[in-house]
């Protein structure tokens, strides 16, 4: 079951957009924190908690309840989806070993998942969320990214039914997480390419998030 629950979500590329070299930047908006970052088990159980929307509403900013079908409810992620993105966005790291501080490249990426609205040091408009605290707290950095991928969820394109519960429908969301222009496409292949539009199929190719094959075993039951 978890070999098989593994392979529901496959990585287009292993190469994270931080982690690979752990850097905490300072030329942020918002200085990187000291902590010790959580263990592979702990970090595991932290995403399943925000993936199931199970953190106290203190640990995390408001997040808007999306659609199944045409109804609203209460925003979950497939658990896997949401490791993957995770892993693909900064390795589990929230805080860097080396300089036991939260891991910050010098795209102003802030943590886990690499919260950068609103933390660019150009950026002076406030922000729905604790700014402190998405660098100092795992737990409150999860719970963001799940705040952008509930509002990326509610926006046009979405699949018919949309369904949070299957992992394929989460595409577009998954899409959108690093903007929304092709070379995020989850399936753009690699290859030389120029323009950079969302739906160009000569644009840049870049990391993108996950390609999504299989909902089969994406629950965080399956382990």
């Amino acid at each position: 079951m978890r070999v098989a629950a593994l392979l529901a979500v496959l990585f287009a590329a292993l190469v994270p957009s931080a982690a690979s070299a752990c850097s905490s930047y300072t030329g942020c908006r918002e200085p990187p924190d000291p902590g010790t970052n959580p263990s592979y088990s702990q970090t595991s159980a932290l995403i399943e908690t925000v993936s199931q929307h199970r953190q106290a509403a203190s640990d995390g900013p408001s997040v808007a309840t999306i659609y199944q079908g045409t109804s609203k409810v209460t925003a979950t992620l497939p658990c896997l989806f949401y490791k993957a993105l995770i892993y693909v966005e900064s390795s589990w790291t929230h805080f860097c070993g080396d300089t036991g501080l939260t891991i910050v490249p010098t795209s102003c990426g802030f943590g886990y998942s690499q919260v950068t609205w609103g933390l660019k040091a150009s950026h002076t408009f406030e922000t729905s969320y604790d700014r402190p605290r998405v660098a100092s707290s795992p737990l409150y950095n999860l719970a963001t990214g799940l705040s952008f991928l509930a509002e990326n969820w509610n926006m046009k394109p979405y699949f018919a039914g949309r369904d949070p519960e299957v992992i394929e429908h989460w595409y577009f969301a998954a899409w959108r997480y690093n903007n929304y222009v092709w070379y995020n496409n989850p399936n753009n292949p690699t290859g030389p390419r120029t323009a950079a539009t969302s739906t160009a199929p000569t644009a840049a190719p870049r990391r993108p998030a996950i390609r999504i094959r299989s909902a089969s075993g994406a629950s965080c039951a399956a382990r």
